[in-house]
């Protein structure tokens, strides 16, 4: 198992199936591309389902606990770095309150 295997891969092959193991380095490759692409929503989801072979909503939950992990920081740290924030962004808004600035030091939650 390499290092883009490890934390989110064994819940996503249990939840999908061996043969199409959600790594995170395939999660944040997917999200780059459609990024890249600027796919609209009807055309993201229908990809999401035609590539991966889960719902969106499974691919939202899959991508948030990877940011949160080491290989993801090593295999794409802008990517991951920008996806941190704008969680953090959604979350203080639906509390109602600015995100907190992090220093550059600081960990990411």
């Amino acid at each position: 198992m390499t290092a883009d295997e490890s934390a989110v891969d064994v819940p996503a092959r249990a939840a999908v199936g061996e043969s199409t193991a959600l790594t995170a380095a395939r999660l944040l490759d997917f999200e780059r591309s459609c990024r890249e692409q600027r796919l609209p929503l009807g055309a993201r989801i229908e990809r999401i389902r035609a590539e991966l072979g889960t719902s969106e909503a499974h691919y939202v939950m899959l991508l948030n606990r990877v940011i949160d992990t080491t290989p993801a920081l090593e295999h794409d740290p802008i990517l991951t770095h920008q996806l941190i924030d704008e969680r953090r962004r959604r979350n203080a808004q639906a509390r109602g309150r600015r995100p907190r600035m992090l220093l550059v030091d600081e960990p990411p939650c």
